[in-house]
């Protein structure tokens, strides 16, 4: 079985349907949370997974996921 990788940089580069797509959105994200910070939203509590900002909400039901 062949495996082969796309990288696109820009939505735009994608090129039709695939099977699978993976997105690493770390320019935004960091851009999110510069804003954020610059904007006054502290403290910011950035998880790696789902399951753990879930159980980070369970603990402080205030958080805003």
């Amino acid at each position: 079985m062949s495996r082969r990788v796309h990288v696109a940089y820009t939505p735009r580069e994608l090129d039709g349907p695939m099977d699978v797509a993976i997105v690493v959105d770390v320019i935004r994200a960091s851009t999110t949370i510069v804003t954020l910070v610059e904007r006054g939203c502290r403290p910011l509590l950035l998880s790696a997974t789902v399951d753990r900002a879930r159980q980070a909400r369970a603990a402080a039901p205030d958080l805003l996921l």
